[in-house]
């Protein structure tokens, strides 16, 4: 049933800058001999069980239970198992009209690889995802089953071509810069989410599984200022929108947005803003803007 509904409705698959036509999706419990042949188009197998053998050209290569193999395009080859093999395949093309030069050149590197034949461990992800797949694929279901079947689909083929075509590890350094954007997410909104509370740096470090150092840094790359400031910023920014939008009493947006007594937040409100907190509620109340940055010139009312 789950290959049946995965040949009829997860043919084209758009990911990441590639699109691919899936030509079909297999489920073969007992694979024999079959005759040399070419296709025009990549096809992948894993083997859940049994031994055998596959060619291509004039090498060989044993098939064992864990074995994932590609066939390349305008290469001949053949499988051949005397008890049979239990096999999953998948054979797919890429559009390149709809999909960017990096995966054609991709493509070309898996048409060339070498190494055709890969033992997998059976807890890997290949052959998790190709099992979740094949369950949800039985899955009758509407719009939000389809998509997840989509992407499933998706997260599978480009795993297999990662494990014939392995990633440049050159691009290390872009992914250190994003995780240490994705930290500074995560401490901006736990920031934000508890402004009442101290926020020491080593508070939010502590969350984060990080140092205090490593903490201070990302915020000098990222946001262009110390920890500390940061926090400041978000408290009277926060405090500034309150008087704006709400009736609250001082002493109340003090202590929410994180401040230990009302004479400290007057005296951190009227140094950033250049007025007292109860004036400029009356100036500001009707106010567009929740985000109030100090102005140069300041007119005298």
């Amino acid at each position: 049933m789950g290959k049946a509904s995965l040949n009829r409705s997860t043919t084209y698959l758009s990911t990441n800058g590639a699109a691919f036509t899936i030509h079909y999706w297999g489920v073969m419990p007992k694979h024999y001999d079959i005759p040399a042949h070419q296709h025009s188009f990549f096809e992948i197998c894993y083997v859940i069980e049994g031994s055998g053998t596959y060619l291509e050209d004039t090498r060989a290569f044993r098939l064992e239970t864990g074995s994932l193999f590609l066939s390349r395009p305008e290469r001949t080859h053949r499988i051949a198992s005397q008890d049979g093999l239990f096999l999953l395949y998948v054979g797919f093309e890429l559009n390149e009209a709809d999909s960017v030069e990096e995966w054609h050149t991709l493509l070309e590197k898996a048409a060339a690889c070498d190494s055709i034949v890969v033992a997998l461990k059976q807890e890997s992800i290949v052959p998790r995802l190709w099992e979740s797949l094949l369950l949800q694929a039985a899955e009758s279901g509407g719009f939000l089953a389809g998509r997840i079947l989509h992407d499933l689909a998706a997260v599978l083929l480009l795993s297999l071509l990662r494990t014939f075509v392995p990633e440049d590890h050159r691009e290390e350094k872009p992914a250190q810069a994003q995780s240490a954007s994705a930290l500074f997410s995560q401490a901006k909104l736990f920031i934000r989410d508890n402004l009442s509370q101290p926020l020491r740096l080593s508070d939010t470090a502590a969350y984060l599984h990080i140092s205090g150092r490593h903490l201070s840094r990302i915020f000098a790359q990222e946001w262009g200022g110390s920890y500390s400031d940061y926090v400041q910023n978000e408290r009277l920014q926060t405090a500034a929108a309150l008087l704006k939008t709400t009736a609250l009493p001082i002493k109340t947006i003090a202590e929410t947005a994180g401040f230990s007594s009302v004479q400290y937040f007057t005296r951190a409100f009227t140094l950033k803003f250049r007025t007292a907190p109860g004036l400029f509620r009356t100036l500001y109340a009707d106010a567009k803007t929740l985000s109030f940055q100090v102005q140069d010139k300041i007119k005298t009312l």
